[in-house]
């Protein structure tokens, strides 16, 4: 086995005309840069930690068919999590966590850290969390929690969401026309007169 060095036998090559193998002193560690086949150590460009449990380095699989049409396999050496993206015309496609059998919880929705105006799922329902990156009527920065529900699969323009703020207990809700539209409040009986 040769260290950072092509490799040239062709047996072993999946597509293209090398293989490449570095270890933590050697070779490239920004996956953004490894786009020939291989297996690296990243310290850079992998899985963000908003996938909850992606590391901040770890082992990386590079299949590589040409610069423009690369797959990459990411794993956490801590807790071996997956993590999977792609090259898709010369760009990199977001990082997606490979689920596992814990993941899967029919008593349990499992939340997602996103802003409110980009939790949109196109169809389906989704969870979502926001730590200091929006809430309603303040979409850079605050604390919120909701759920938005998106429309059916053939028509994704249409959608509504639900955001409690944390910090002043009040719940909100807002609907999706090809573009988010304003927040409402929901009432408290407090703030209905009596008279």
């Amino acid at each position: 086995m040769y260290v950072n060095v092509p490799w040239t036998d062709t047996t072993y090559n999946f597509s293209g005309t090398t293989f490449y193998s570095g270890n933590s002193n050697t070779a490239e560690h920004d996956a953004n840069n490894a786009i020939k086949n291989g297996m690296y150590y990243y310290t850079s460009n992998g899985p963000s930690i908003s996938l909850e449990t992606a590391p901040s380095d770890g082992a990386l699989y590079v299949q590589s068919y040409s610069d423009y049409r690369v797959a990459q396999i990411a794993q956490d050496y801590k807790d071996g999590r997956l993590f999977v993206r792609g090259i898709n015309n010369g760009a990199w496609q977001p990082w997606k966590k490979i689920a596992i059998t814990e993941d899967f919880r029919p008593d349990k929705l499992f939340g997602y850290a996103s802003n409110p105006d980009d939790s949109h799922p196109g169809d389906g329902a989704r969870v979502f969390y926001s730590w200091g990156t929006g809430q309603a009527n303040n979409a850079t920065s605050g604390y919120s929690t909701g759920i938005t529900i998106g429309s059916n699969p053939f028509n994704t323009n249409s959608g509504f969401q639900i955001v409690q703020n944390i910090g002043d207990d009040r719940t909100y809700t807002r609907r999706y026309d090809v573009g988010w539209k304003s927040w409402k409040t929901l009432a408290w009986t407090s703030d209905i007169p009596t008279s």
